[in-house]
């Protein structure tokens, strides 16, 4: 089915030394949901979902071809730039409409389709490097690329190191990244203003294409996907402890932590605070402490979802916020406090 170019591509990734050692899952929602200490316009506590992994071989990582789940333009001379004109053209005025960041959102897309080389369909890239190429913040980023995940556009593996005693996260992520364009579904093509309804007809009269085009078939990466799911070799849902919703003191703990231990995680901390909108550092950090020996840190959380959230997304981020103030960091670690 896939021939020689994915034979190409299968050697291509079986031979990155960033595979080894390692294993790869996607972070998939849950009914699963906790309180925050945030509070809606109601006064209510804010929930969040709990996200569970599933895991999958590299063998399926690599057979997973996003462009077979689609009708995709014919590959036409003069419309292109970098990529088909029909996505900048179309496709960014609906990929996040309400805040107007679908060109930013394109950009992105673009940039990751830059690293994609030969055969290649796959990037290793960090949300850092993502955010410096864009100059959009990091946690942009991470929004920006779940809009592209969730439009089909790519699919994020993170990945884990498969000894047991040592789960963080490391800086970058493998993204299987979308080679063509398909076409907007029919409920995405009422999203354009009536300017660009007209300019999409003309451009579909000029590739000689039936006004009564199967809009319902061009795109059915949603039921793909599920498909996909059902080859994931594992999935673990986290556990939830039936504290997880209480108020967390963490005023309550510090005396287990030295003063310049306090000292220095709470420069880290403000500096954190600086980078990242006030509802995340409320959410993620704020009840957070670290102990530093031999310059390895270990960050305690308060939950085993808030530990498994920060090793998963922000692992390099706080690394480098914590070289930043010039403090050696050899490595980090994350753990609960219930678990000191």
């Amino acid at each position: 089915m896939y021939g020689e170019n994915f034979e190409n591509k299968l050697s291509l990734l079986e031979t990155d030394p960033q595979l080894k050692g390692y294993r790869f899952y996607r972070q998939v929602p849950t009914d699963k949901k906790i309180e925050t200490k945030r509070k809606d316009k109601n006064g209510k506590p804010v929930k969040i979902t709990v996200n569970q992994k599933e895991y999958y071989s590299i063998e399926d990582i690599e057979q997973l071809d996003l462009k077979q789940y689609s009708k995709v333009l014919p590959d036409m001379n003069g419309h292109k730039t970098i990529i088909n004109n029909y996505f900048i053209r179309f496709w960014a005025p609906v990929l996040d409409p309400k805040q107007r960041s679908g060109g930013n959102i394109a950009f992105l897309y673009i940039t990751l389709l830059s690293y994609c080389y030969g055969d290649r369909d796959y990037v290793w890239v960090s949300i850092s490097t993502l955010a410096e190429t864009i100059n959009a913040s990091e946690e942009t980023v991470r929004k920006y690329l779940k809009i592209l995940e969730e439009e089909g556009f790519i699919i994020r593996f993170w990945r884990e190191k498969e000894n047991e005693e040592e789960k963080t996260e490391q800086g970058s992520m493998l993204i299987k990244v979308r080679r063509s364009i398909p076409f907007l579904t029919k409920e995405k093509l009422e999203k354009l203003s009536p300017k660009k309804k007209a300019e999409h007809d003309r451009f579909l009269r000029s590739i000689k294409l039936e006004s009564q085009f199967e809009f319902e078939e061009a795109y059915n990466y949603i039921h793909a996907l599920e498909k996909f799911r059902e080859k994931a070799v594992e999935v673990k849902i986290p556990e939830i402890e039936e504290t997880s919703t209480t108020p967390f003191d963490i005023e309550s703990v510090k005396h287990m932590f030295s003063k310049e231990e306090q000292l220095y995680w709470g420069m880290v901390l403000k500096r954190i605070e600086q980078k990242i909108s006030k509802e995340s550092y409320e959410q993620w950090f704020a009840n957070t402490m670290a102990s530093i020996q031999d310059n390895r840190w270990t960050i305690y959380c308060p939950h085993i979802f808030i530990k498994e959230h920060l090793e998963q997304r922000y692992t390099s981020f706080i690394q480098e916020t914590i070289q930043e103030l010039t403090f050696d960091c050899k490595q980090i670690r994350f753990t609960v406090f219930s678990n000191t």
